[in-house]
């Protein structure tokens, strides 16, 4: 998808299952491993929650928009 220039952004599921630390952890290990392939958006989600939900849409609506 980089390579095709698609845009796309890493939804990280089930973020309400860890706590604090471990999600700060976690995150910081797939966004090192994904800057390596530029900038990728990484948002941790909780569908449970609503975490994430938000800032997901906005990006949505910004490729979208920038596609028309």
């Amino acid at each position: 998808m980089v390579e095709c220039k698609i845009p796309f952004v890493l939804a990280l599921t089930k973020a309400d299952k860890l706590n604090k630390t471990e999600r700060m952890n976690q995150l910081e290990l797939i966004c090192s491993i994904a800057a390596k392939y530029g900038e990728i958006p990484v948002v941790p989600f909780s569908a449970t929650k609503g975490d994430g939900t938000e800032e997901l849409r906005r990006l949505i609506e910004k490729y979208v928009a920038d596609k028309a």
